[in-house]
C-alpha cells in the first residue's frame, strides 16, 4: 500500500525546537540591555561574537537535525535560492565580508522558515513586561537615557521619550508587534494590560516609522472589518499600496512646509522634530532625510546596477550632504543598502518575505500581513535592527514563519482540544 505524504503544514513541530528558538530569543533579549544606548559592535570585539556565535551555532544545529527529512516550503527555497546567488557572486568578487554575513542572515531564515519556529504570545507578553521593570532599573543605575516615564529622559533634547530598551526604535517596534498580538490572540496572557500598556510605549516612543507602520495596519483592519478589502490578492495589493504611500510621502518633503506648525511646542517636536515645527526645505530634510540614504544608495548601485558592489562603507562611498553631517553606516535604509550590496537578488530575499505573509493569508491569519508592514516600513525608514542576531527581527521572522499548524500560536483552548 502506498503512504500518502502528509501536507507539509500539519507536520508536527517538535517541541524541543521550538524551546530552543524560544531561548534564542531570551538571550537576544537579554543582550538588548547589556548594550548601552550608542554603543557601536566593532567587528572581533567581545559583544560582536556575543551576538554571532548563538546564532551561528543555533543555525548549524538545526540544519543539521534538519537534514534532507524537512521539505523546504517557498520562504526558505526563495532564501536559499537568495543566499546562493549572492554567495556565488561574492565569492567570485572575492567579498569575503558579504558572503559571511549572507550565509549568517539566510541560514538563520531558512531554519526559522523551514522549521515554522515561532514564539508564543504568552512568552513575548512575559518579556516585554519583564524589560519594563528592567529597563527602569537600568535607567535609575545611569545604564540607559530612556525612562518609562515622559520627562524624566537624559542624554538628548526629547525628554518625553519612554522605551523598554536602552534603544527607543527597537522599544517602538517590539511594542508594536506586542499590541498586534493581542490584539489578534483574545487569550493571551494580560492581554489587556500589554495592550494598553504597548500601545503607550509606540506613542512615546517618538520613532515615526513605528507610528506610520501602526497606522498603516490600523487602516488594513478597518478595511478588512468594513468588507472593502477580502482575499489574499486585495490584501497583498493593499500591503504593495501601503508602502508606496509611505515612500512617496517621505519624497514630497516640500509638500511639508505647507502643514501649519501646532501651538504645541510638544506636538511640533513630536511630528517635525522642531519646536516650531518646518521654517524651511531645509528644516524638512533634515526631520525627514531617509530619501537622501535611498538617493546615496541608489547613486551607489548605479556603478554595478545588477549585482551590486558589495559590502561598502556607507561613509567613504556616500558623498556627504553638509546639510545632514555624520549620518552614521546608512543602515536606516536596510532595503535600498541591501540593492546597492546585492543588486537585483535582492528581490529573492523581499519575494521570500512576501511569500511567507502568502502563506499566512491562505491560512485566514492577518497576523502576518500586520506583521509584514511593520517590518517592511522598517526595512525603508528604520532598518538597523534587521539582522540575524537582533530580537526584535527574529521575533517578526518567527511570526511569519508561523502558520496554522503552528502550536505554539494556537489559542490556549484550541491547543488544549487537540492534545
Amino acid at each position: 500500500m502506498t503512504a500518502v505524504a502528509q501536507p507539509l503544514e500539519s507536520v508536527p513541530i517538535p517541541a524541543a525546537r521550538i524551546n530552543l528558538f524560544s531561548f534564542l530569543l531570551a538571550y537576544y533579549w537579554a543582550l538588548q540591555f547589556v548594550m548601552r544606548t550608542g554603543d557601536q559592535v566593532q567587528r572581533g570585539s567581545t559583544m560582536y561574537w556575543l551576538l554571532v556565535i548563538p546564532i551561528a551555532v543555533f543555525s548549524a544545529l538545526l540544519l543539521g537535525a534538519m537534514g534532507l527529512s524537512t521539505r523546504l516550503n517557498t520562504p526558505a527555497w526563495l532564501v536559499s535560492a537568495y543566499a546562493i546567488v549572492v554567495s556565488v557572486i561574492a565569492l567570485a568578487r572575492g567579498d569575503y565580508q558579504t558572503l559571511a554575513s549572507t550565509l549568517l542572515f539566510c541560514s538563520a531564515l531558512v531554519v526559522i522558515f523551514a522549521g515554522r519556529l515561532s514564539p508564543s504570545v504568552d512568552f513575548l507578553n512575559r518579556l516585554f513586561l519583564l524589560s519594563i521593570a528592567l529597563n527602569s532599573l537600568l535607567f535609575l543605575l545611569g545604564r540607559t537615557i530612556y525612562a518609562v516615564i515622559p520627562g524624566f529622559s537624559t542624554g538628548e533634547e526629547f525628554s518625553w521619550r519612554v522605551s523598554v530598551f536602552p534603544s527607543v526604535a527597537t522599544s517602538a517596534f517590539f511594542s508594536l508587534i506586542v499590541f498586534f498580538l493581542n490584539l489578534r490572540r483574545p487569550d493571551a496572557y494580560l492581554r489587556k494590560v500589554c495592550l494598553l500598556v504597548s500601545l503607550y510605549f509606540v506613542l512615546f516612543s517618538g520613532i515615526r516609522s513605528a507610528l506610520i507602520a501602526g497606522i498603516l495596519a490600523g487602516g488594513y483592519m478597518l478595511l478588512v472589518r468594513a468588507g472593502l478589502v477580502k482575499g489574499t490578492p486585495a490584501k497583498v495589493v493593499y500591503l504593495f499600496l501601503a508602502v508606496i504611500v509611505l515612500v512617496s510621502s517621505l519624497f514630497l518633503t516640500q509638500l511639508l512646509l505647507t502643514i501649519p506648525s501646532f501651538t504645541s511646542e510638544g506636538l511640533n517636536m513630536y511630528l517635525f522634530r522642531s519646536a516650531e515645527g518646518f521654517q524651511s526645505q531645509e528644516d524638512a530634510a533634515r526631520a525627514i532625510y531617509r530619501t537622501w540614504l535611498w538617493s546615496e544608495h541608489l547613486r551607489i548601485a548605479s556603478q554595478n546596477p545588477i549585482l551590486g558592489v558589495g559590502t561598502f562603507s556607507f561613509g567613504l562611498a556616500s558623498s556627504v550632504d553638509p546639510l545632514f553631517g555624520d549620518l552614521g553606516n546608512g543602515s536606516e535604509a536596510f532595503l535600498t543598502g541591501l540593492y546597492a550590496r546585492v543588486g537585483v537578488p535582492a528581490v529573492l530575499l523581499v519575494a521570500a518575505l512576501l511569500s511567507a505573509i502568502v502563506r499566512g493569508l491562505e491560512s485566514n491569519e492577518d497576523m502576518h500581513i500586520l506583521v509584514g508592514l511593520a517590518m517592511f516600513v522598517a526595512m525603508l525608514a528604520y532598518g538597523s535592527f534587521i539582522n540575524a542576531y537582533d530580537f526584535v527581527f527574529l521575533v517578526m521572522i518567527g511570526l511569519l514563519a508561523a502558520n496554522k499548524g503552528t502550536v505554539a500560536e494556537l489559542p490556549r483552548e484550541s491547543a488544549a482540544n487537540t492534545a
